[in-house]
């Protein structure tokens, strides 16, 4: 969402995830059929989003897409057991603002730390955000999002 303080906005983060990002957020009890509908889409919008990270606090290391993957897209992060409740703050060096390489390697995968260590960290971003990677402002548009369903119904055929 980039209208964080439009009304829609506070009243689904306040009703279905007022602990954690969109991203993490469950169906919850009762939902309505604007929510349900959202959340079906969820799985999509991650083939076209990333986290673009700032302080690093907001984006989990093990739940939400901020390892740059293959053309843009995302891959997979760390999945080794204790890492669940890291966010991705506690793997950056904040006052020298660069990755920390011994935190990396030691919680992630081989084939992983490079990939991580090349995730830029744009010292001008304060704020975790995410990013619609499908344009170039990085906002959602309904017809992107249109584009990618069908791309992604096509390879599923």
């Amino acid at each position: 969402m980039s209208k964080l303080k439009s009304l829609v906005a506070r009243v689904f983060k306040s009703r279905y995830f007022p602990r954690s990002s969109f991203l993490g957020a469950k169906l919850g009890y009762n939902p309505s059929f604007a929510w349900w509908s959202i959340l079906n889409l969820r799985q999509l919008l991650l083939y076209g989003c990333r986290c673009i990270v700032g302080n690093g606090k907001h984006v989990s290391v093990m739940n939400d897409p901020w390892v740059q993957g293959v053309q843009g897209s995302w891959s997979q992060s760390p999945q080794i057991q204790g890492v669940h409740s890291l966010s991705v703050s506690d793997l950056i060096a904040v006052e020298e603002r660069f990755w920390d390489i011994d935190k990396v390697e030691y919680l992630s995968p081989n084939d992983m730390v490079q990939v991580i260590l090349d995730t830029p960290l744009f010292t001008e971003v304060q704020n975790d955000r995410i990013a619609w990677m499908m344009e170039h402002n990085m906002r959602y548009t309904f017809k992107t999002g249109y584009k990618l369903a069908m791309m992604e119904l096509l390879h599923t055929i």
